[in-house]
């Protein structure tokens, strides 16, 4: 197996996070610490073409940075290169990874698919704040249509374009510096992309009044009058608590 060489810096988040990457991987490395305008340092930067760390070397073959090992793993360029090409899977690198599932994660699913890209959807769920409503009466082109026939229509739509979903899982961490971005999800996965679309709505805060709970989704709206709540359903209706 050809040999890793680190060049590093102490202090240096991306140096350290290279280290880690490998040792995660499996894959023993040697590292050299350098400062930053040292002999050692111009010799790497004349050897690699760059100035910044850290540096990555297989062999005698410049990598690049922390994002280019990332990069060169999720291709399967990095286990070739260490001649382990037949030693597992190689990692997805997706496209296109888009967190939400409303309708906005949803038709950014469709806009990837259109364009050949490989997407992959995560979510807690499908529908977003449009699975909390009723009824939906405003939305152009359907008239007074339940929520459940419009996510229907929605999936449908998706599923039309065989866009890889990943749902009833939430992501707890994402790294977005270089040329790789990774999503780590809750239940420990980790999944690649080269970009990311963050399309995860928002969710009104509770007010925690009389009738909240069982009124939800169903238009409600707080009114203050003679100091006690009075509320209003499908803006039309209106009742005392």
């Amino acid at each position: 197996m050809a040999n890793i060489t680190i060049y590093f810096t102490d202090g240096c988040p991306f140096c350290a996070r290279a280290k880690s990457f490998l040792a995660d991987s499996g894959i023993s490395y040697e590292e050299i610490d350098i400062q930053p305008g040292s002999n050692a340092w111009k010799e790497v930067k004349e050897k690699t073409g760059s100035g910044s760390l850290p540096q990555i070397l297989i062999g005698d073959e410049p990598v690049g940075g922390y994002s280019d090992l990332v990069h060169l793993d999720a291709t399967g360029g990095l286990s070739q290169r260490l001649g382990l090409a037949e030693e597992g899977p190689v990692t997805t690198l997706y496209d296109v990874i888009i967190i939400g599932g409303g309708p906005a994660g949803l038709s950014a699913a469709v806009y990837a698919a259109r364009k050949v890209l490989k997407t992959l959807l995560v979510s807690k769920d499908i529908g977003g704040q449009v699975a909390w409503t009723y009824d939906v009466d405003n939305y152009l082109g359907f008239s007074q249509v339940e929520t459940a026939d419009l996510i229907a229509k929605f999936e449908e739509h998706v599923e039309k374009y065989g866009v890889e979903k990943l749902v009833g899982v939430e992501v707890r961490a994402l790294e977005l510096t270089g040329k790789i971005k990774k999503i780590v999800t809750d239940d420990g996965k980790q999944y690649l992309a080269k970009t990311l679309i963050i399309a995860t709505g928002k969710r009104p805060r509770p007010l925690n009044v009389p009738g909240e709970k069982e009124l939800i989704g169903m238009g409600v709206r707080d009114l203050e009058k003679n100091n006690l709540p009075q509320y209003w359903i499908n803006n039309d209706i209106p009742f005392s608590q």
